[in-house]
């Protein structure tokens, strides 16, 4: 793949040449993909049969989309096409996905008793009728025991053009108090209630983050694990406060999970060594090597997939062709949401019905697009 300006050496000048991202996703959907995916179709309206809940704890927070007509250049004015507020975050999003697929879902977010929070509260609360335990859902939401006290809800501004986005984040106040909010919400939850958890997905905690708690960094995720496992299947698709640690800080919690879920340029952050920028090749030889059961998510190229036991075999997810594509934000938590929604029906997880669950898990990603 190669830029149309690009001078190529004579003695490969007369290969074949793709100049486009769009050219090379054509060729391959064209001439690799069978018939019978290529027109598969997905009824996202259908009800899941569930027997327990889903715990989703994450991230969420307000929305500021800027849509600009024209590349982002840093110091330039530009004309914005369109703007917009939205609630989103990766505990938001996976849990209003789960919902509105009438599965149960116990939220623990990262909102605090402000109008941002409410907002937030009153989406998941509408979204929860869906399912057939939205009266538990709505004693497990209390505003006493949603809300984190004194925290401001997290807002972040996103900035879309015609190639890209950027995200700029602020520092909500009161982030550390998060920490024990989530550790009182899990022991009230296991101890206090007789809900049953089926599965578990954790997003990005920025409580998590060194910056936020020097003294204990991960200490949010590493206590849900250890809660939480072999009790129920376990995703984990982390955010930067967590990733940026390493591979070493967080093996045993890796070890101890279902499946890690992580963009490209998280598993290169996730097992950075050197100051090596780590190839996809290279980070899935990785995953191989130390047997974890991992997702790739490769924006526009969709997705590769480990799993454990499964040797060198690698589990392709290929992208669909979308004709009218919105804004790829919040793909990822909703391919997150789909594969957890198809694993947690089944008591163990194997590299057949990891296969399965890929698989609905690109419909729950292009219907987010």
């Amino acid at each position: 793949l190669t830029h149309s300006s690009l001078e190529i050496p004579s003695f490969i000048s007369s290969s074949k040449r793709i100049y486009n991202i769009s050219e090379l996703r054509d060729c391959f959907f064209d001439h690799y993909i069978p018939e019978n995916i290529k027109k598969k179709s997905f009824d996202s309206s259908k009800s899941v049969s569930w027997n327990g809940f889903v715990l989703a704890i994450g991230g969420a927070n307000g929305e500021y989309t800027m849509h600009l007509s024209e590349p982002f250049q840093m110091g330039t004015k530009h004309q914005i096409k369109s703007s917009s507020k939205l609630l989103g975050g990766s505990g938001l999003n996976v849990s209003l996905r789960l919902l509105h697929a009438s599965i149960p879902t116990l939220p623990i977010l990262t909102v605090g008793n402000d109008e941002l929070g409410k907002e937030t509260r009153k989406e998941i609360l509408e979204a929860a009728i869906n399912t057939k335990k939205s009266s538990k859902i709505k004693t497990f939401m209390s505003p006493k025991n949603f809300f984190v006290p004194d925290l401001d809800t997290p807002r972040s501004n996103i900035i879309v053009d015609l190639y890209d986005r950027g995200i700029i984040k602020e520092d909500a106040k009161g982030t550390n108090n998060f920490t024990s909010h989530l550790m009182d919400r899990v022991e009230n939850l296991l101890e206090g209630t007789s809900l049953n958890i089926s599965a578990l997905t954790i997003g990005h905690i920025r409580a998590d983050s060194p910056d936020i708690n020097p003294e204990n960094p991960g200490c949010c995720t590493k206590y849900i694990i250890e809660k939480f496992r072999e009790r129920c299947h376990i995703l984990a698709n982390l955010g930067n406060s967590q990733i940026v640690m390493g591979y070493d800080f967080w093996k045993d919690e890796i070890e101890a999970i279902d499946i890690l879920q992580l963009h490209i340029e998280e598993m290169k952050v996730l097992f950075a060594s050197n100051n090596k920028e780590l190839k996809l090749t290279e980070i899935i030889d990785i995953l191989i090597e130390k047997k974890i059961s991992a997702i790739v998510t490769l924006d526009e190229f969709g997705a590769v997939c480990t799993f454990e036991d499964a040797g060198d075999r690698i589990i392709i997810a290929p992208p669909f062709e979308l004709g009218n594509i919105v804004d790829p934000t919040g793909a990822g938590d909703a391919f997150a949401a789909g594969l957890i929604a198809t694993l947690a029906q089944s008591p163990t997880i194997s590299f057949s019905n990891l296969y399965s669950a890929v698989d609905d898990a690109r419909f729950w990603a292009a219907k987010a697009c």
